[in-house]
């Protein structure tokens, strides 16, 4: 009598009785977890790269508005003066006056382009 090995296989699994589905259940549940935390960690990833990059926009904005406002001819004043800045990223709104012992006060409110607000205070020497 000739036996294919198919028969073989099936007579096999039969005479382990029921090995086979925990092992298949196992090796799913495996598998999908495994992919669950792909997705949840490259999504993970997505959110720190787009928090990452508006922080640097908004480096970037503090930095340009602290430059213009220097090579700018502002005078400042004991009274709080206003200047606001545009720049492709988002706006800048200087908030400037001067402080005791010849020092500007100036306060940065930052929006970009986002929407994300942040405000900024420095002080800077100011040369008569």
């Amino acid at each position: 009598m000739r036996r294919y090995l198919h028969t073989s296989i099936l007579m096999n699994i039969k005479s382990e009785k029921g090995l086979i589905f925990p092992i298949m259940l196992f090796y799913l549940i495996t598998v999908t977890s495994s992919l669950i935390l792909l997705f949840a960690h490259t999504e993970y990833q997505k959110e720190q790269l787009q928090w990452s990059d508006e922080q640097l926009t908004i480096q970037n904005l503090i930095n340009m508005g602290i430059h213009d406002f220097l090579t700018g001819d502002f005078t400042p004043t004991s009274n709080v003066q206003t200047v606001e800045f545009d720049y492709r990223t988002g706006t800048v709104q200087a908030d400037y006056s001067i402080g005791d012992n010849d020092l500007i006060e100036l306060r940065l409110q930052i929006e970009t382009i986002n929407a994300s607000n942040y405000e900024h205070f420095t002080i800077i020497m100011y040369n008569i």
